[in-house]
């Protein structure tokens, strides 16, 4: 095993293999007008909230003398957050709060240089940054053009855009609408860049960016990529999770009566499925667990197309399945398949040097590899299906 702890990923589809072939729990009283259930693939943790999950579980482990605490929610999901809690990790809004002694935590939405200042004037054991690489890439693109202007496209009280903003505050503006772009008022003829918060709704992304077009022509992207036939890529700052979610949303909205996202209500990916799904026509609501879904949504609905947040558990998906099979719904299909970093996590996740060498000293101290301990830092594998699934040797696969 890596001394961080990532070690390859089990694809999803083996929850549908042990809920088509098991003894299916008796229907509830209620009768659903649902006959199909629809799993989007990929949904689930991402890349990043794993690195950030994992990194904070065997923090608390190698640390164990040590206050362990996280400025602010190391993801938005409660779930995970009340799970490092129980462990005994503790979460602030403000570096203050951390004692001395303690070991501090940047969680994955990334932080400003004022907060990283901070950190370092106080006497902390360790400083640990958890920022997601993908976020920090965007830190990196704005820092290239401090001599521009810099148009910054995302939500203005999210974590992610604070840590952004701060790196050039005084040539920055955030915006959140087209209104908002047609509120600016920077020089047409200085150079103009425009980036995007690494959650945010594609749909509106591209409308933000082709307003920001027509105001100034001269505007180009901060991070960009070659996209196949149509080019240039202008919102590439997007991460890869958030815009392969909301496609499979796309795909399956078309079949769907009703889309279910299961999530944070801090979570912004999680918002933007919601989102992506009414653009394209369907109904969609929110939910963090199934306990929260409403018998009234489903009256009359006779296809579900679930999915879940890049912040959000597997076994939240796991239960909601459950609960719709034991209410009747036979017909269950993946739509899809799992990413790759669902299988092996990808390169540029490795843990921060400095953790990684202390779990190195820590496993050779106890000769034995360190395990994330909480349940929210199995991501897709260890859950108890797929488990079940293993030591019955079935195979994965849809419907």
């Amino acid at each position: 095993m890596a001394p961080s702890g990532l070690r390859s990923l089990c694809c999803g589809h083996a929850i549908l293999a042990v809920m088509e072939t098991e003894t299916a729990p008796a229907a509830q009283p209620q009768n659903l007008s649902v006959e199909r259930l629809l799993v989007a693939n990929p949904h689930g943790y991402c890349a990043g909230v794993l690195f950030a999950l994992r990194g904070a579980d065997l923090a608390r482990q190698i640390y164990p003398d040590r206050p362990v605490w996280v400025y602010h929610e190391i993801v938005h999901n409660p779930d995970p957050v009340n799970e490092l809690r129980a462990l005994g990790v503790e979460f602030c809004d403000d570096v203050a709060e951390a004692p001395d002694g303690a070991v501090l935590l940047f969680s994955a939405h990334g932080v400003s240089p004022a907060v990283r200042a901070q950190a370092a004037a106080r006497s902390f054991h360790a400083v640990i940054d958890l920022t997601c690489p993908l976020v920090a890439r965007v830190h990196e693109a704005v820092l290239r053009h401090t001599a521009d202007h810099i148009i910054l496209i995302g939500k203005h009280t999210h974590d992610e855009i604070a840590g952004t903003l701060g790196e050039v505050p005084e040539r920055t503006r955030v915006v959140s609408s087209i209104e908002d772009v047609q509120r600016l008022d920077l020089p047409q003829d200085e150079q103009i860049v425009f980036v995007t918060q690494t959650t945010w709704s594609i749909q509106d992304a591209q409308a933000i960016i082709a307003a920001i077009r027509r105001r100034y022509p001269r505007a180009r992207p901060a991070i960009a990529s070659t996209a196949g036939p149509d080019g240039e890529n202008e919102h590439a700052s997007i991460c890869y999770a958030t815009e392969n979610r909301q496609q499979a949303v796309i795909t399956g909205a078309r079949e769907a009566d009703l889309v279910l996202v299961i999530g944070g209500d801090k979570s912004e990916n999680t918002a933007n499925l919601v989102h992506t799904a009414r653009a394209h026509g369907a109904r969609s609501q929110r939910v963090q667990d199934v306990g929260e879904l409403r018998p009234e949504w489903l009256e009359g609905v006779k296809t579900v197309l679930i999915t879940s947040g890049a912040s959000t558990p597997e076994y939240r998906l796991e239960e909601a399945i459950a609960w719709f099979r034991a209410r009747g719904v036979r017909q269950i299909e993946a739509l899809g398949e799992p990413e790759k970093m669902q299988r092996s996590v990808p390169e540029g996740f490795a843990l921060p040097s400095e953790l990684r060498a202390a779990i190195r000293r820590v496993e050779d101290e106890r000769g034995e590899p360190l395990q994330p301990r909480s349940r929210a830092a199995q991501a897709w594998r260890g859950t108890e299906m797929q488990e079940r699934s293993r030591s019955s040797g079935l195979s994965a696969g849809g419907a």
